[in-house]
């Protein structure tokens, strides 16, 4: 078990796969029988995706717009498509680097290519939804749908967004269609057991488990992972056998006795809880998620004071881990160090990028000392990171309204999360409350929450 366990990796893709909705890249078009010029350039572009998949972003995201800078004055019709699949992997190159704005611009141009590329309609789509624009990315997934009804991806991804939009009968449509597409897919199956949760429908909920333990077969990391999404979900119940399944089939599992300390602090069993993460540690002292959820027990304990030494030899000892870096400035704001929080913060994203609520939290420490710039750019990078943290979308569309750099399009973000069913919402709804209140020359007395 390395610092960054096999259960964190696989359970991070799930996440990120759940949330990012980050869409489809794709190879060229069959031009086997072109002419000479045609092909090379089908050739190039292959090399470019090659590049892509291997992670060479830079290289490939230069080859791409080499090949898009003479389309325009190129009449080859067999090379449309070839454009629109170099713009369509440009626009996802950019999206991974968290430049949703310049990625929009790229899935616009492979649509202006050949409008009916599917895949550049949905990963507009998801360029739009990391920008807030919930609607307009919504009606890419429906073109997307109308384009390839036969692609599983957009109906998955409009499923998700009304689902946190609160609409959930339509919600349950999309990934029912999703489903039909692309039968016993665990991401649709997920979703579909929140969606009859919190609609209420406990009879529909357990189908959809008993179809996921069905899926998941008898290997213990897809039972992890089941159980896992269990214990997010609060459902500790459900949780209980699988838990027991995996430490019958592994005892001593690393994997399955953090999960069997997950499984506790659901139940608020800290001290179970506490003692496990506490073995775990001494023999795992380089993982993060061990620390993290052990600092997180102690917290709920009132030892703050413990908590803090536990993240601060985290950070000590394994100083590139941006999990430990995230739970030593969850601490010291805890604890009231601002300026020690946003440094740990802010070290955090340094090491990786992509890490939706540091980046929250910093807008949140911006807008306390009305630094409003970096707040902008903190909420905004947040959101881009994760369309679907809840926090990012509620504190950006609040300050956009406070701050009046742009009224509409915060009050779309506002009235999602409010009429949404989340942590946020009733929150959210007192916002819109609020506003009315300014209106009429009250002062509600805000400031940034988390």
């Amino acid at each position: 078990m390395t610092t960054r366990t096999r259960w964190t990796k696989t359970m991070s893709a799930t996440v990120a796969a759940l949330s990012a909705a980050l869409g489809m890249a794709e190879g060229s078009p069959d031009l086997a029988d072109a002419p000479p010029d045609v092909r090379e350039k089908a050739e190039f572009y292959n090399q470019a995706v090659e590049w892509r998949e291997k992670g060479r972003l830079d290289q490939a995201l230069e080859a791409f717009q080499s090949l898009l800078a003479g389309a325009e004055s190129d009449p080859c019709p067999d090379c449309r498509r070839l454009y629109s699949g170099a713009a369509n992997n440009a626009g996802l190159i950019l999206l991974q680097q968290l430049e949703a704005g310049r990625a929009e611009f790229y899935f616009r141009q492979a649509i202006a290519w050949d409008s009916e590329n599917a895949l550049a309609w949905n990963n507009l789509g998801a360029a739009l939804l990391r920008q807030g624009r919930f609607e307009e990315a919504q009606e890419a997934w429906e073109r997307a749908c109308r384009e390839n009804p036969f692609l599983a991806l957009p109906y998955n991804n409009l499923g998700r967004l009304l689902l946190e939009m609160g609409r959930l009968q339509l919600a349950g449509e999309f990934l029912l269609a999703a489903l039909r597409l692309n039968p016993g897919d665990p991401e649709t199956l997920f979703l579909l057991a929140r969606l009859y949760r919190q609609a209420g429908l406990p009879d529909k909920q357990k189908e959809v488990w008993a179809a996921l333990c069905e899926t998941s077969g008898q290997a213990p990391e897809n039972t992890l992972l089941l159980a896992s999404q269990l214990l997010q979900e609060g459902a500790a119940a459900e949780a209980e056998p699988l838990v027991r399944k995996i430490l019958a089939q592994r005892p001593g599992w690393p994997e399955g006795r953090l999960l069997k300390a997950r499984w506790h602090a659901c139940r608020r069993e800290w001290n179970d809880a506490e003692g496990l993460l506490r073995d775990l540690l001494k023999d795992f002292p380089g993982d993060a998620a061990v620390r993290q959820d052990l600092v997180a027990v102690l917290w709920e304990q009132n030892r703050g004071e413990e908590a803090l030494r536990i993240a601060e030899e985290g950070t000590r000892r394994f100083p590139t881990s941006p999990e430990n870096w995230y739970g030593l400035g969850l601490c010291r704001d805890r604890r009231g160090d601002r300026r020690g929080a946003e440094a740990a913060f802010r070290r955090c994203v340094e090491i990786r990028p992509d890490y939706a609520r540091a980046w929250n939290d910093l807008g949140v420490l911006a807008a306390g000392r009305n630094d409003a710039e970096a707040a902008y750019e903190a909420f905004s990078r947040a959101l881009a990171a994760d369309p679907f943290l809840v926090d990012a979308r509620y504190n950006l569309g609040r300050f956009l309204i406070m701050t009046q750099r742009d009224f509409d399009r915060g009050l779309l973000l506002v009235a999602a999360v409010a009429e949404g069913r989340n942590p946020r919402a009733a929150q959210a709804n007192q916002f819109i409350n609020d506003l009315i209140l300014i209106a009429r020359g009250g002062d509600p007395g805000w400031g940034a929450k988390r």
